[in-house]
């Protein structure tokens, strides 16, 4: 009589189950750097838009100053724009411009007393977006 021997398997291997997390390890590695990429670009991203709603945020509230308290003094609303008392810019051009009514263009005038005078401001910001807003009497 012969007795036949018959091997069961009822599981997974050691080896099968190592080469498993193995592979799951490599894929995670990629993953992780596929998405940590699009984070950190997401993130500059947003750091610019806030740096854009600063310089708008800037100027509006250059506008809001000037038409509460400076209608009639320019000279003050320009002190004011030099010592950045409305947010984080910097100067491009702030000065007293003329306007040459017969050509239609302006030219650079030496106070606010001038006939037809304004006040023009440019400002920008790190990313070198300006914002020019002109001002009048």
């Amino acid at each position: 009589m012969m007795i036949k021997i018959i091997k069961r398997q009822d599981g997974f291997s050691l080896v099968e189950i190592i080469v498993t997390f193995v592979l799951i390890a490599v894929m995670a590695v990629f993953l992780t750097t596929i998405y940590s990429r699009t984070y950190t670009d997401n993130a500059k991203l947003l750091s610019n838009l806030k740096k854009s709603l600063d310089l708008k945020t800037s100027m509006e509230n250059m506008v809001a100053d000037y038409n509460a308290n400076y209608t009639s003094n320019l000279a003050g609303l320009k002190t004011n724009v030099e010592a950045n008392n409305y947010g984080t810019y910097t100067i491009v051009y702030c000065g007293y411009i003329q306007f040459d009514l017969s050509g239609g263009n302006y030219v650079e005038a030496v106070d606010a007393s001038a006939p037809y005078s304004a006040l023009k401001v440019s400002i920008k910001n790190d990313l070198n977006e300006t914002i020019t807003t002109v001002f009048n009497q």
